[in-house]
């Protein structure tokens, strides 16, 4: 395997002759985090043993700790529970009508497949029911 050349600013190897630099902004942010002890940096709980989160200045992605109280998700969730927390079988009543949800993107694809005569009657998919 051929050494991958490098140029003379030590950006690392171009690839495909590009001219283009692209600069990506530094990510800053703020998340809930726990709070440390400022001298020990051990995390600190509450009196009932919870523990206490901060918002804090972050420059690493971290998980969304809103969402994951909301859909009611912890570390021994079953990925099933991961999986309905972004895509959500149906949609909730009082959400937005346009909202992704597994049952619209269903029948979406059943009408499509419908008005492309994918039945018995069109031929392209002779078992096709929807």
């Amino acid at each position: 395997v051929p050494e991958a050349e490098v140029d003379a600013n030590n950006l690392g190897p171009t690839k495909y002759n590009y001219t283009e630099r692209f600069v990506r902004k530094k990510f800053d942010n703020e998340a809930l985090l726990p709070k440390c002890h400022y001298r020990s940096k051990k995390i600190l709980y509450d009196h009932h043993g919870h523990v206490i989160y901060e918002r804090q200045p972050t420059k690493e992605m971290v998980p969304n700790l809103d969402f994951v109280n909301k859909h009611k998700l912890h570390w021994r969730s079953h990925p099933a529970d991961w999986f309905n927390a972004f895509f959500p079988m149906n949609r909730k009543m009082q959400g937005n009508p346009n909202t992704f949800c597994i049952a619209n993107l269903t029948s979406w694809l059943n009408l499509k497949a419908i008005l492309s005569n994918a039945g018995p009657l069109g031929g392209s998919y002779p078992s096709f029911t929807p």
